[in-house]
């Protein structure tokens, strides 16, 4: 359970009408519409993601995994941690794996790390959505 309403919460992407009354909804509840988002990704979306961490002079370690519900976690470990670091390796992240329809995030500070949410797809075609870890 997220102890604050996440400070950044940001949209991006062209949007039915449908979607737009889900902004409007997400505003009031942004934990519960990164929950009840479903995502039907591909298999080859981890090693999309592996391709993309491997380019980043900045990342030490990293570990991905997804969960039997097809939800994306990532873990990074920068050589050296910045709050704008973090932020560079995650926007990075964000357009590099952007599906055309629409993306949504949020983030937020714990402490020395950084924690994002992350959702874009393609109604009824292909989508994800992702938790990453930054530290």
């Amino acid at each position: 359970m997220w102890r604050r309403l996440w400070p950044d919460i940001f949209v991006t992407g062209c949007f039915s009408d449908n979607f737009r009354q889900t902004g409007v909804y997400m505003g009031r509840d942004i934990e519960r519409f990164f929950e009840e988002f479903h995502p039907c990704a591909d298999s080859g979306i981890l090693e999309e993601i592996r391709a993309f961490m491997e380019t980043d002079d900045l990342i030490d370690v990293y570990h991905i995994e997804a969960d039997e519900y097809n939800k994306i976690f990532v873990n990074v470990t920068l050589k050296k941690f910045s709050y704008l670091a973090a932020q560079t390796i995650f926007l990075g992240l964000a357009r590099f794996m952007r599906r055309s329809y629409f993306s949504v995030y949020a983030g937020e500070e714990t402490g020395e790390r950084m924690r994002y949410l992350f959702v874009t797809g393609m109604p009824e075609k292909d989508g994800f959505k992702m938790e990453v870890m930054i530290g």
